[in-house]
């Protein structure tokens, strides 16, 4: 009999809490302007997760500067012979999810490493003039290899 007193006071515990709990939805009006850019870590991270899935690719980092996302991954193993291609599709899956910015990719290593060390400060204050010059050089190392 206690067993069946502990049950029933579970399953009305959880019954209260779950209806208590509702969401309140807002109307579209109220959401704001919904064509609004998005955060520049939003777009660093949906930059990493778009890279993340193309085949071949062991990690990713992304940083975003004005109209510029500069992406580096690493490849693994054998994957390491078609790294010519597997750019190519990481920044045109970049290039469709973000049509008004321009991509930048990369499977440098040392690019790997520079650009992961400046994703903390390029999004608390993403227009301090050494991030920028860091970021640009880096840019301009991956257009002229």
């Amino acid at each position: 009999m206690p067993i069946f007193r502990l049950a029933v006071l579970m399953l009305l515990a959880l019954v209260l809490t779950g209806c208590g709990n509702m969401t309140k939805y807002t109307s579209v009006e109220s959401m704001g302007d919904l064509n609004a850019t998005p955060p520049l870590d939003a777009v660093a991270a949906t930059a990493q997760y778009l890279a993340m899935r193309v085949p071949g690719v062991i990690a990713s980092t992304a940083v975003v500067t004005d109209h510029e996302i500069t992406t580096a991954v690493q490849v693994r193993g054998f994957d390491r012979l078609r790294l010519k291609k597997i750019r190519e599709e990481v920044k045109a899956q970049i290039q469709s999810a973000y049509p008004n910015h321009q991509a930048f990719v990369t499977t440098d290593k040392k690019h790997f490493q520079q650009i992961k060390d400046l994703g903390p400060l390029a999004v608390t204050d993403p227009r301090a003039p050494d991030v920028i010059s860091k970021i640009s050089k880096i840019n301009r190392e991956i257009v002229a290899p």
